[in-house]
């Protein structure tokens, strides 16, 4: 292990990555390199945006919330705001013809959501292209920002789909005294 790292020793259930990330994360936050006053310039590159040619990838990956906080990315979290500043990002970018969001998220929050959405379909309608993508996962708020682009793909494995749940619940409380079997 670096001698400079501070990282405490911990039982690890993750990948050797996933250590790596763990302790630089942990090393910055320990050197002060952060504070809740990190605000993103609107012209920096956001974390969560990258160019393949003339597309530019947006990844929302993990747990979507409506809470923006710097240490979201150090949590595997995707808040709505790092979406709405990608996309945004993006859509100022004169040599992206095309956007994709490159989605592996099982859901999140419902507050912010919709105004999420709102952005893809207006920026679809009216800048340019939105596609979204999935190899992994792309479920209930993950899949309604997906559903917002103009065309959806996924992989053959993936899972797709589940926008908000209904469960049916049966009592049989009365049968099974009337029954004699006490639960």
């Amino acid at each position: 292990m670096n001698s400079k790292n501070t990282f405490p020793e911990v039982l690890w259930a993750g990948t050797e990555h996933s250590l790596a990330l763990a302790m630089e994360a942990h090393d910055r936050m320990m050197a002060g390199a952060f504070s809740d006053d990190d605000e993103e310039d609107d012209d920096e590159v956001p974390f969560n945006y990258s160019v393949q040619g003339d597309v530019g990838i947006i990844a929302i990956k993990g747990s979507l919330t409506n809470r923006d906080a710097w240490y979201n990315r150090y949590l595997g979290v995707t808040s709505y705001a790092d979406v709405r500043h990608a996309l945004l990002y993006a859509a100022n970018q004169a040599d992206v013809k095309a956007i994709v969001l490159d989605i592996d998220s099982g859901g999140g929050a419902v507050s912010g959501v919709a105004d999420a959405c709102n952005l893809i379909r207006l920026i679809d309608e009216n800048v340019k292209p939105v596609y979204s993508f999935t190899d992994g996962a792309m479920c209930s708020a993950a899949y309604w920002l997906g559903c917002s682009a103009s065309e959806v793909y996924s992989s053959n494995v993936s899972t797709v789909g589940a926008i908000g749940v209904i469960a049916t619940h049966r009592e049989y409380s009365k049968a099974l005294k009337d029954a004699g079997i006490g639960v």
